[in-house]
């Protein structure tokens, strides 16, 4: 991250570039190692998400803070925030058994932070974080606030073949019903 360029192209190219000269060499990485039970496998299929803000409580994340990327309850990718703009990588499923669990097409990401003070917050974006392989998303995270009222949004994509997303808020906790028609 902040390091390099990323390049999305349809065509081919030639890609040309002179090589190190002694002393421009770039200094080593400032990005840490994340802990252990937040680790993710690298895998041949990935995405990027690219957090613009983050916020909880309305403050701006901290250099200490982890933000984790989940397909359902499987991490698949993690990074210490680092400032505008933060990459978060998002690993997707490959032949790996590592990789069990792990992001296909259209699945839906999600994000929590690991604070300094070590509590695991639920972050919520409301930025499309569909998984593609190769994908950059740039996105805004910020904690989940319990709703003042109940809504219910539109489908989305609508029309749909096969799968959609309804995404629906209650203010209190309750039993929901949700029929589809």
């Amino acid at each position: 991250g902040t390091e390099g360029y990323w390049i999305l192209s349809n065509d081919t190219a030639n890609f040309i570039y002179n090589p190190p000269q002694e002393g421009a060499a770039r200094a080593v990485s400032f990005i840490k190692a994340v802990p252990l039970e937040y680790s993710f496998t690298q895998s041949t299929k990935q995405a990027f998400y690219f957090i613009e803000s983050a916020t909880i409580s309305g403050k701006s994340l901290e250099v200490e803070d982890l933000i984790i990327a989940y397909n359902g309850d499987v991490i698949i990718g993690s990074r210490y925030f680092y400032g505008k703009i933060t990459d978060v990588p998002a690993m997707g499923s490959d032949v790996d058994p590592a990789c069990a669990g792990y992001a296909e097409a259209g699945d839906i990401i999600t994000f929590k932070v690991l604070t300094s003070t070590g509590d695991l917050i639920d972050m919520d974006t409301h930025d499309n974080t569909r998984w593609d392989n190769f994908g950059m998303t740039v996105i805004q995270l910020s904690d989940k606030v319990l709703p003042q009222d109940y809504t219910l949004s539109s489908a989305y994509p609508n029309p749909f073949n096969p799968t959609t997303t309804l995404h629906f808020a209650l203010p209190i906790e309750a039993q929901v019903s949700l029929s589809i028609y």
